[in-house]
């Protein structure tokens, strides 16, 4: 990747054209071992988001402050490729295919690890078991940090939220969760708040106003 990048940086390119480079040809040769292999170390992500820079600005220095220049253009940034957030949405994709597919591989996985059957209900503070693997220890990570970054503004989202460890249902200042016998009495508790709850109450109850 570095070879390709030293050799793009002969040719002349506006910033603009070097992400364009590094979107669609350089970071694309990666993609396959991030979807498939833990993550990299911290080290690793680190050098490589410098060498990013270094290669939109051909060796000179940033002209666009690195925080503002990984925004997205519609926010008024760059558009470079934010490596660290990258690889975490790419994990995430992994959730998509427990919860969606019907493969022999998902019934596999959930056998061997229970927990990822029931994902919907855990919420961003589901503690990770050290006998999860080290891929699976990213995925569930990645989903934490998805979570935490998730806004509730309106009554719908609310309800829609996991009640198990989840940091905004609260019991002595912590979030819970109680054993087997017992989630199937809260999944059809929650499912009857969906459908009978009053929505102003319950938004006074989670500190939420309409």
């Amino acid at each position: 990747m570095v070879r390709l990048m030293k050799i793009w940086m002969r040719r002349i390119l506006t910033p603009l054209g070097r992400i364009a480079v590094l979107k669609s040809l350089i970071l694309s040769k990666l993609v396959y071992l991030w979807m498939l292999l833990p993550n990299p170390p911290d080290g690793f992500i680190t050098k490589l988001q410098k060498t990013i820079f270094t290669f939109v600005w051909n060796n000179k220095p940033d002209k666009v402050s690195r925080k503002t220049s990984i925004l997205n253009v519609t926010n008024g940034g760059l558009g470079i490729p934010d490596v660290r957030n990258f690889i975490t949405a790419l994990k995430l994709t992994w959730i998509r295919k427990l919860k969606n597919g019907k493969h022999k591989w998902v019934k596999i996985i959930t056998n061997v690890m229970p927990i990822l059957a029931d994902l919907e209900n855990f919420g961003g503070d589901l503690p990770v078991s050290h006998s999860v693997n080290d891929f699976w220890h990213d995925v569930l990570d990645a989903l934490k940090l998805f979570s935490l970054k998730i806004d509730i503004t309106t009554t719908d989202e609310l309800l829609a939220e996991p009640i198990f460890y989840n940091s905004r249902i609260l019991v002595g200042r912590r979030s819970f969760f109680i054993k087997t016998g017992m989630l199937k009495v809260f999944v059809v508790y929650r499912t009857f708040l969906i459908r009978r709850a009053d929505s102003y109450c319950l938004m006074n109850l989670f500190g939420f106003t309409e």
